[in-house]
């Protein structure tokens, strides 16, 4: 308990830190950093787009240090907590960094209550992954090709991989990297897995259209 808050606290710290970096960007430090981004010599230039990279850096590493923090007893999965505040944010951020602390997420961890069932579509730490697009992808497919996609009910991690990739992808794109990596895998237990998730993909009550909804809304498409 006393290691989580401690680790809580400190991430907060980095982020009050960012944010105030942010607000000097933003109000009294608008027309420096405004006269570096413009300024002739590339040097200053330089200086500025490390300097908003390197803060961006800092608010995404203290965000995953919340995120990777111990499980409190009874913590809700879906619920409001600073954990799916985090989670949000590093989709928002497309955080492509934090993509192997999130898929853990897709699913309820040890202690993690999990009574409270939502109509969301994916969780948090999905719907994070769709902000933060392809290079979730194969890292999502490397997980349902290890863990399979049995039916272990509606928080199995395996079937939370496959939907989330429906909504990077569209049915077409998944089904399109699945076979791919049908082709290329050795490993008979993971083939296997692997042709699980089509078979789970080709299931008309698994692709439900708001998968696809959220897929052509990413994407802008009709």
């Amino acid at each position: 308990m006393r290691e989580r808050q401690a680790t809580v606290i400190l991430a907060l710290v980095v982020m009050v830190a960012s944010v105030g970096i942010w607000s000097v960007y933003a109000n009294e430090g608008a027309d420096d950093i405004r006269h570096l981004i413009t300024s002739e010599r590339a040097a200053d230039r330089r200086q500025a787009e490390q300097s908003i990279l390197d803060t961006r850096q800092r608010e995404i590493e203290a965000l995953r240090r919340v995120i990777t923090s111990p499980i409190e007893k009874g913590e809700q999965f879906y619920g409001d907590t600073p954990r799916n505040t985090a989670i949000r944010l590093l989709g928002s951020l497309r955080a492509k960094e934090a993509v192997p602390d999130l898929i853990p997420l897709l699913a309820p961890q040890k202690g993690q209550g999990k009574a409270m069932f939502s109509l969301m579509l994916l969780p948090h730490a999905g719907e994070a992954l769709v902000e933060i697009g392809l290079p979730a992808v194969r890292p999502l497919i490397d997980t349902a090709k290890q863990e399979g996609v049995e039916a272990k009910g509606p928080f199995d991690r395996g079937q939370q991989c496959l939907r989330t990739l429906v909504a990077i992808l569209g049915p077409e794109g998944t089904e399109h990297f699945l076979k791919r990596s049908v082709e290329a895998e050795t490993d008979p237990a993971k083939h296997k897995n692997l042709q699980d998730a089509l078979v789970l993909l080709g299931k008309p009550r698994f692709v439900v259209k708001g998968l696809v909804d959220l897929h052509n809304s990413k994407y802008n498409l009709p």
